[in-house]
């Protein structure tokens, strides 16, 4: 029974591992350069939701299509997939820093995946948000932008101040001597006036992003400029 049992657990593990490369690194350029695309932009992007951003957004190779329109739109495009693409590097670098403290306090990593586990709801709230920031540039550039620099501000400012504070009760900062109460202490509220600083950030982006005038803030020109004129007087 025990063969069977690690027999199952191995090839379950294969065949999510190929999934997760299917959906992560493979599935987002293929759908990309589809599109009209470049596909190197979207290799790393934040795997599910670079396809959610890419099922939004328009294609760029249309024919009918005015070029200036696709030229445009694929320039944005172009853009979301590099954004994705660098929030997904910087996950990685950030889980492989987690990883490299671990090897002081192997009992760390477990507690901040955990606690990351706990807020995962949130954390995809996050990247949900930037997602449709992102397909909404086009029309509304600023206040997208505004946007998706108090998201990212308070995603990472999350993530950060999660993970110190998970070490410090591990006793990563404190240590674990004489004054471990005391530095424990001055060390969490440090972290807490630290994630109060990036919550105001993220938020103070939010409200200009709301209450930011968006008239005649679109970046594209007309999709259908030539089926406009097409359509004149004859």
């Amino acid at each position: 029974m025990d063969i069977f049992d690690s027999l199952f657990l191995y090839v379950s593990t294969v065949v999510f591992g190929f999934l997760a490369i299917l959906v992560s690194l493979i599935a987002p350029p293929i759908l990309a350069n589809r599109k009209g695309y470049e596909w190197y932009y979207w290799v790393l992007a934040c795997s599910i939701f670079g396809l959610i951003a890419l099922a939004i957004l328009p294609y760029a190779n249309r024919a009918d299509n005015d070029p200036e329109f696709n030229r445009a739109q694929r320039k944005i495009g172009n853009a979301t997939g590099g954004i994705l693409s660098l929030i997904g590097v910087l996950g990685f670098l950030f889980f492989a820093v987690l990883w490299l403290i671990s090897s002081i306090n192997p009992q760390s990593l477990s507690g901040i995946y955990f606690q990351f586990l706990i807020e995962a709801p949130l954390y995809a709230a996050y990247l949900t948000g930037i997602v449709f920031a992102l397909t909404r540039f086009p029309k509304f550039p600023k206040v997208s932008t505004l946007l998706i620099v108090g998201i990212a501000i308070l995603f990472f400012g999350r993530l950060g101040i999660q993970a110190a504070h998970t070490m410090n009760i591990q006793g990563v900062f404190s240590g674990s001597g004489r004054g471990y109460r005391e530095n424990y202490e001055f060390i969490r509220h440090t972290i807490n006036f630290l994630g109060a600083v990036f919550e105001a950030g993220g938020f103070i982006c939010l409200l200009l992003a709301a209450f930011m005038q968006r008239s005649s803030d679109s970046v594209l020109p007309n999709a259908s400029s030539n089926a406009i004129a097409d359509a004149g007087p004859q």
